[in-house]
């Protein structure tokens, strides 16, 4: 199944950009979006389950590449919430926007939200069982997964740039169990 990071990643997404619904003119997006960086959160450097190797590759104006590797201690189920944090840059710095407190199931909450990106994304992990909850513990390596992101500036609501954090939490302990940090510029659509 796909790690916690992919699928942080693409929840960061679809969450930062209020799951807005895309229009269904067969016009260009209104806006570009452009992911600048993906690397684990600084802030939760002690997560049980840690990102490592982490690479990110711009190939062009909307392809990105990612890779890492990271081992789950214990199954992605529902003892394992998802808290996503949303900041977005002005000219005093980052400044925080409410945005979501912490859900529980994270994995049925990607299953979910992804639909069939998560039979993708488990696929491309290798999972024994893509698209299915828990994803079971384990050591996960993604290598060289391609995103485009050329349609989602249909789901932008607003140009800017955002520093999105998804954290994986115990439910019972509230402890960090592993974080991702997506930066996202949007732009006018050139």
């Amino acid at each position: 199944m796909a790690s916690f990071c992919t699928k942080q990643l693409l929840l960061a997404i679809a969450t930062l950009l209020f799951l807005g619904k895309r229009t269904q003119s067969a016009a260009s997006p209104k806006y570009l979006l452009d992911i600048e960086r993906f690397e684990p959160c600084t802030e939760f450097n002690d997560t049980e389950s840690p990102l490592e190797n982490v690479k990110f590759l711009k190939i062009n104006r909307t392809a990105r590449a990612f890779f890492y590797d990271t081992t789950l201690k214990r199954p992605l189920d529902e003892n394992i919430g998802l808290k996503a944090e949303l900041e977005k840059w002005g000219s005093r710095g980052w400044i925080q926007v409410p945005f979501m407190a912490l859900q529980p199931d994270a994995c049925n909450l990607f299953r979910k939200l992804l639909g069939k990106m998560w039979v993708d994304l488990g696929a491309a992990m290798g999972a024994k069982e893509p698209g299915k909850c828990p994803l079971p513990a384990g050591r996960y390596s993604m290598k060289n997964f391609m995103y485009d992101t050329s349609d989602l500036g249909y789901f932008a609501p607003f140009k800017g740039k955002f520093r999105y954090k998804a954290i994986l939490t115990d439910m019972k302990t509230g402890k960090a169990v592993q974080c991702i940090t997506v930066v996202i510029n949007v732009t006018d659509a050139a």
